[in-house]
């Protein structure tokens, strides 16, 4: 090729280049076609013909200029740009399964580059990988520990197998005091019972957005698990009461919260609204959740031709699977079951306490420990407890209500091993700190502390 014709080329190139940064497609894709006449084999041309056919959404012919490229150029075509190009006229063509094989390959090639691994990432859900894709997150992690998408990303996917993994990616000070982060946040937190924890970031989201509903569900769940049934009923009917996407997930908190409660028919009454507010196609798992709510707290209340009717409704729903079926409803049946056992633990205290004070006797005995009535349900609370954090010593919550247990039945050695092992867990657990340093002074001063009843909650 003579000068003439390189120089003409060169030319064409550096035209269609300032044509492409002033986003005239068009104009940079004829100068391009006219450089790579002259020099089919121009590297530069090439490229960025490839780079405007992706654009314009000529994905066909931009994979047909990667392979003039590779021809003319093949140490260019294993390049992480060219390839990642490749990969993306693939995507776009609806091939994903082709992208990913070719992301995956690029990233063995080049292990370093985060614009390879981020790709594979987004490539792997689309096709529903979300565990592979959970490793290709965790390399881009790897080399860019502040890409705050991928960590919120990661946290996602792997929230439902590995939340305490998910709650310290989230918990990331470059997300700052971003309100969706500490939902999400503190809705893991829940899910492993760190309740404290949990709440000391829904008190941060309640202060600048206390009227947004999603903080008042959230929130609202957090005081139905610590047992602030009024609470929790007044955040939920708020939500429950603004209009939105959030509605179902609002009424399915509050229908729950009734149900712990033990008031089933005003559970019933949420559970009716809740399938008259859900959407049959995008919305079909809180129908389903409502018509098995329905069925369990209609039986529940006496109202058994409504129980049935909801039953019906719930099979067609879930179309004819009894499996399924069963499923919702014994789910639904475990949170009525919760009212029950309250409701007889609390009848059981009760009687204990009357029956201390028929004999005279106080409500604790002189140590200012509980009346015996009481000690063999914390001895069961206790064995939970422990098996519980046996399975997962992480988990800063359980390890402090074992502690209050321990302690309320006398076995404050006990009690301090599982304060100490709480905050190794969680070094910032206030109330486990508070209880650790009382127990620590009422051993030096041989007296005894009593635990607040809302801390053993």
């Amino acid at each position: 090729m003579n000068l003439w014709t390189q120089q003409h080329a060169a030319a064409l190139v550096d035209r269609a280049g300032l044509a492409l940064d002033a986003c005239l497609l068009d104009e940079a894709s004829a100068d391009l076609d006219a450089a790579i006449r002259l020099d089919p084999g121009h590297a530069d041309a090439l490229q960025m013909r490839l780079t405007v056919d992706l654009m314009l959404g000529r994905c066909e012919h931009a994979l047909a200029v990667a392979d003039q490229l590779a021809a003319y150029h093949p140490e260019l075509a294993q390049s992480p740009a060219v390839g990642l190009s490749i990969a993306e006229a693939h995507a776009r063509a609806g091939r994903v399964a082709d992208a990913t094989d070719l992301l995956t390959r690029l990233t063995d090639r080049h292990p370093d580059q985060p614009d390879a691994w981020r790709a594979l990432a987004g490539a792997l859900l689309r096709l529903g990988q979300d565990e592979a894709s959970a490793d290709a997150l965790d390399r881009l992690i790897e080399l860019e520990p502040d890409n705050g998408i991928a960590r919120r990303q990661l946290a996602r996917v792997i929230g439902h197998r590995d939340p305490q993994r998910a709650i310290e990616l989230l918990r990331w000070p470059g997300h700052g005091d971003d309100p969706v982060v500490l939902l999400d946040c503190a809705r893991l937190c829940m899910h492993v019972d760190r309740l404290r924890d949990a709440q000391d970031l829904l008190d941060r989201v309640m202060l600048e957005h206390g009227d947004d509903p999603a903080a008042c569900i959230e929130t609202g769940n957090l005081a139905d698990r610590f047992g602030d049934r009024a609470a929790a009923r007044a955040l939920l009917e708020f939500a429950a009461a603004t209009r939105g996407s959030h509605q179902p997930d609002a009424l399915a908190a509050l229908a729950i919260a009734h149900l712990h409660a033990g008031a089933f028919a005003a559970a019933a009454t949420v559970f009716r609204r809740l399938t008259r507010r859900a959407d049959r196609d995008s919305d079909a798992h809180r129908l389903a959740e409502g018509y098995a709510g329905l069925t369990v707290a209609a039986l529940s209340a006496g109202r058994d031709r409504l129980a049935t009717r909801a039953r019906r409704r719930l099979l067609t729903t879930v179309h004819g699977d009894e499996a399924a079926a069963r499923t919702a409803v014994a789910t639904a049946w475990r949170h009525a079951a919760a009212a029950r056992v309250i409701d007889a633990t609390r009848r059981a205290t009760d009687a204990g306490n009357a029956s201390d004070t028929a004999t005279n006797s106080p409500g604790a005995d002189s140590t200012g420990r509980p009346p015996a009535s009481i000690r063999p349900l914390l001895a069961r609370a206790v064995a939970a407890l422990r098996q519980s954090a046996d399975a997962h010593p992480d988990r800063a919550d359980t390890l402090y209500h074992l502690a209050v247990c321990e302690h309320e039945l006398g076995h404050d050695d006990t009690a301090r091993s599982a304060l100490d092992r709480a905050l190794r867990a969680n070094p910032h657990y206030a109330q486990a700190r508070r209880l650790s340093m009382q127990l620590g002074l009422m051993r030096r001063a041989g007296t005894t502390v009593t635990t607040p009843a809302a801390d053993a909650a």
